[in-house]
């Protein structure tokens, strides 16, 4: 397992592989579909863990997060 790396947002701490829940999307579902292999568009509510914290240079931070089925295959997997 990779190391935990911390980041702020907002006043929350989020970690890397914990999990996180949808809480409104700034956009129509179906443009969180970003490598085309979403098997439903995503929704409030929904929990699915964060698998990465993206960094640029003069960029709020993103976040790879997946939700997956209980036998693990993916339900989708997006960048916000």
């Amino acid at each position: 397992m990779a190391p935990r790396r911390d980041q702020s947002r907002a006043g929350l701490r989020l970690r890397q592989y914990e999990l996180v829940r949808v809480r409104r999307l700034l956009r129509p579902a179906e443009d969180y579909d970003d490598w085309k292999l979403n098997q439903r568009p995503l929704a409030a509510g929904d929990v699915g863990t964060l698998l990465d914290i993206l960094h640029a240079v003069d960029v709020e931070p993103g976040y790879a997060v997946e939700a997956s089925a209980p036998d693990g295959t993916t339900i989708w997997l997006s960048i916000f």
